[in-house]
């Protein structure tokens, strides 16, 4: 009897001995680290000359090879520095609300301006996906390297502001 109630003691003992030892702190996973990185694909835009009828143009659409760089933003815990590496220069904007998904990550693209080469742009992220009820400009699939998004906006030419469409289709290299 008291061999079995010993046996039970050190039994207890070790369990909480291991039970108190295995435990450590919960580690904060950074989403956006799934989605850091370098990627190529196509990038398609539809430009809509046709609303502006001064112009007297037809919508046209176009398709690019891209490259383009995903990198943290320092400063801010849940956004992304997009920067397109083309011939022109880079062009930087922004995407935030980097959240986890099933299989990767969900973002949005806030409004924002940009200037390259002394030409201004506007843009806004629309809707590419839905997951539930809620929606996002863009997502990552870190099964298949995948990522696309997409965003709205107008470009100020010649005095005339020209609305676009713009949708990525990459492979994280």
């Amino acid at each position: 009897m008291k061999s079995t109630i010993l046996k039970f003691c050190m039994f207890a003992c070790l369990s909480s001995v291991m039970l108190l030892t295995s435990c450590k702190k919960d580690e904060v996973i950074d989403p956006r680290d799934q989605i850091v990185g370098t990627y190529t694909g196509k990038v398609n835009v539809l430009a809509k000359y046709s609303e502006e009828p001064s112009l007297g143009l037809d919508d046209e659409t176009f398709e690019e090879n891209v490259t383009i760089k995903i990198e943290k933003n320092a400063s801010v815990k849940d956004e992304i520095n997009i920067t397109e590496l083309d011939a022109d220069g880079n062009t930087i904007y922004k995407a935030n609300a980097v959240t986890d998904a099933i299989n990767g990550v969900t973002f949005n693209i806030p409004s924002q301006t940009i200037t390259e080469s002394e030409v201004t742009y506007t843009i806004s992220g629309y809707t590419n996906f839905t997951l539930g009820s809620s929606k996002y400009d863009g997502a990552y699939n870190s099964n298949t390297n995948i990522l696309k998004f997409g965003y709205e906006g107008n470009v100020l030419m010649n005095g005339y502001k020209i609305p676009y469409l713009t949708t990525y289709s990459l492979t994280k290299q």
